[in-house]
């Protein structure tokens, strides 16, 4: 998408506004004034909220207003940004936490936070067991625990047993399930996401340096990347060794047809041969082993290229998608992929902070 037509969507950027909702309660209609608001989305962690209200105290009874009614721990919090009346769902939670500031002057200010429902699901940490299931039925069942709808992309393989430890959370074993698979987990509004990164789908939309991109500052990093991985395990009822590999080239590359180069093809040509990294995992077949090797190599691709942007107020810059960014040379104009966002609102205005990365330069 060209920026020009998301500048038409959110009525030319004019006039940022938020909502914030508490069961329904909408706290701006209450007369509520919020001094900021930030929302942090993440492929890694928990999506955060947090806002601050300026009027938070009560002079004349001396207390602090609807604490107890609206604040209350463990309170659905559905919040919108856009503008104007283009508004979009930027996250659903509830709220973990309440700090208030009783400073030596001014008005006590009232700070609410909390997380959407990556943070539930980090406490679930019961032990749990499945017999002939796929990585993807698993992550669609626990979703549905959570109350979530899942857009669950099908594995391919069919495990005969899979368990889950006393003390692991629900949230660390997808994470795990996750990781074999080279998939993204992480909650959009009201769905869980597991899923193969979207590497190579086409950018929702082109920034370009000084024009619709206010900053950039990339990083391009050779440590920690490899030429293969080796995967080891042990197959009991043949008794014999499984070793995946996945070797450069077998990684999901987002070629741009700029002639650019992997982590592992520079690797290659430097070292001149393989930089092998061996690890040994419970695996039960090759087709296992094969893929949790494929995987492995792709996430030490994805950090080979790193960096953090800096545009207006954008709702549609959120983790899961990639960004065309354009004006920074032949080197860094090429198609990231977004792993983290920060959105904040306050006085000053609307600004999107971004963290992307990329497997070749």
């Amino acid at each position: 998408m060209e920026f020009q037509q998301l500048e038409k969507q959110y009525r030319n950027f004019y006039a940022p506004r938020f909502e914030i909702r508490v069961e329904g309660e909408d706290l701006l209609r209450q007369g509520m004034v919020i001094a900021g608001i930030s929302i942090e989305h993440s492929l890694e962690e928990a999506g955060y909220f947090s806002f601050t209200i300026d009027d938070a105290f009560d002079h004349v009874r001396q207390d602090l207003r609807s604490v107890e009614s609206l604040f209350s721990f463990g309170r659905k919090i559905e919040i919108k940004f856009g503008y104007a009346d283009a508004m979009k769902v930027m996250l659903i939670g509830h709220v973990t936490a309440i700090s208030v500031d009783f400073g030596e002057s001014g008005t006590p200010q009232m700070t609410v936070s909390g997380y959407d429902t990556t943070y539930a699901m980090m406490k679930g940490n019961e032990a749990r067991s499945w017999d002939n299931i796929k990585h993807s039925d698993i992550a669609s069942a626990i979703a549905s625990d959570y109350g979530l709808q899942a857009d669950c992309e099908a594995t391919p393989v069919t495990h005969p047993k899979l368990a889950k430890q006393e003390g692991q959370s629900d949230y660390q074993f997808l994470k795990s399930l996750a990781e074999q698979n080279y998939y993204d987990l992480y909650i959009a509004g009201d769905k869980l996401m597991f899923k193969t990164p979207a590497i190579k789908a086409e950018p929702m939309l082109t920034l370009e340096w000084r024009k619709s991109l206010l900053s950039f500052h990339p990083n391009v990093n050779l440590t920690g990347q490899v030429s293969e991985v080796e995967v080891r395990g042990w197959d009991p009822k043949e008794k014999k060794e499984i070793i995946g590999t996945a070797r450069s080239g077998d990684e999901q590359l987002a070629d741009d047809g700029k002639g650019r180069k992997s982590g592992s093809a520079y690797m290659k040509q430097l070292h001149r041969g393989k930089v092998v990294e061996t690890v040994r995992r419970p695996v039960f077949s090759q087709a296992e082993a094969d893929r949790i090797a494929r995987s492995m190599l792709n996430k030490r691709a994805e950090q080979f290229v790193t960096g953090r942007a800096e545009a207006i107020g954008i709702p549609d810059l959120l983790p899961g998608s990639r960004i065309a960014l354009q004006g920074l040379g032949r080197m860094f104009s090429t198609v990231y992929y977004i792993e983290e966002t920060s959105h904040s609102m306050d006085a000053s205005g609307y600004r999107t902070t971004i963290k992307v990365k990329g497997n070749m330069i």
